[in-house]
């Protein structure tokens, strides 16, 4: 039987498709890489991959080899998961993936009592908007808008579901006419290697089939910034709305679907006393909608941090210094 190193090995090229792709998961070179899957070729009396232009294209073998390494995979991580779980403090670290606004505004301005209770906890944030591979342990757990899909190992904890709304700056909104049609809006939208909360995505194509994309962004906090500098529509969760005070909403818009808030672990990651901890606190926290009390010092936070009369002349000052050039057509 292949040591572990080598089913790892095998299962990144098999995942990456290519030596370059295996070599940066697995933090060693190509050439390493190159000469580890040989050696394994030679054990095994079979070629796993053909080498070409197209990078590692998996062969039969491989494709027989693929579920037994990755159930070999699941059962080492069920081990480590087991041998987390054994103790009886909750200690050591846990990584929880996020979302730039849900972290900042809302899970790190109520993490005290979670760390006060466990004093050797250590919380590692991972930001980001795409899903961490729990799987592969990028991160513990995580907490997404819109369903992160279905996987026999991923245990998924629906939260609540989350208004969503068209958003505008006071400048955007006061410079057009409140009867605009959507069409004529420009739009703020997340970037097309990015899968969209349920629902939003097939709504817009619905409402506005031709809309005029001024800004695509994978992450909520750059369309909920460029909207409040003026540069168009974005359509956001509420709660991130509620909590920016220079976003208005679109006056007369139709109804936006909501989408859905989840946390989501490895099952055998969450047998660890500290990533139970984590789960426990994010269900507890996140299942209620934020109260009127929190939106407001949530609210008062990002007034602090930016200044919305600040924001505003610095906005102006910065288009009246920065007139964009008309492009030259030759």
């Amino acid at each position: 039987m292949p040591p572990w190193d080598d089913l790892r090995l095998f299962l990144a090229c098999y995942r990456g498709r290519s030596a370059t792709r295996a070599a940066k998961e697995l933090l060693i070179n190509v050439s390493t890489v190159s000469r580890r899957l040989d050696r394994l070729e030679g054990e095994l009396g079979v070629a796993l991959f053909l080498r070409g232009n197209d990078g590692l294209v998996p062969t039969d073998a491989a494709e027989r080899m693929f579920e037994a390494a990755q159930e070999a995979e699941r059962r080492m991580a069920e081990a480590f998961g087991s041998v987390a779980s054994g103790h009886d403090e909750v200690s050591g670290a846990v990584r929880l993936s996020s979302t730039s606004d849900l972290a900042d505004f809302i899970l790190v301005p109520m993490l005290a009592p979670l760390l006060a209770a466990h004093p050797q906890l250590e919380l590692e944030l991972v930001l980001g908007t795409e899903l961490s591979d729990l799987s592969r342990r990028e991160a513990d757990l995580a907490v997404r808008i819109g369903h992160p899909g279905e996987e026999p190992e991923i245990v998924v904890r629906h939260l609540r579901d989350e208004p969503m709304g068209l958003y505008a700056s006071t400048r955007y909104l006061d410079e057009r006419p409140a009867t605009l049609p959507l069409a004529e809006h420009r739009w703020l939208v997340l970037g097309s290697s990015t899968s969209p909360p349920e629902g939003i995505d097939a709504w817009l194509r619905a409402q506005v089939p031709d809309a005029q994309v001024a800004l695509r962004s994978n992450n909520f906090t750059t369309l909920r910034l460029a909207a409040g500098a003026g540069l168009g529509v974005a359509i956001l969760p509420e709660m991130y709305a509620a909590i920016t005070p220079f976003l208005h909403p679109l006056p007369g818009a139709e109804q936006v679907p909501p989408a859905s808030l989840y946390v989501v672990a490895h099952r055998a990651t969450r047998r660890s006393l500290a990533v139970r901890a984590v789960w426990d606190f994010l269900v507890d926290l996140l299942t209620p909608r934020p109260d009127r009390d929190d939106i407001a010092v949530m609210r008062a936070a990002v007034t602090a941090g930016y200044g919305v009369r600040g924001w505003e002349d610095a906005t102006d000052a910065n288009q009246s210094a920065s007139k964009v050039r008309p492009v030259r057509r030759e």
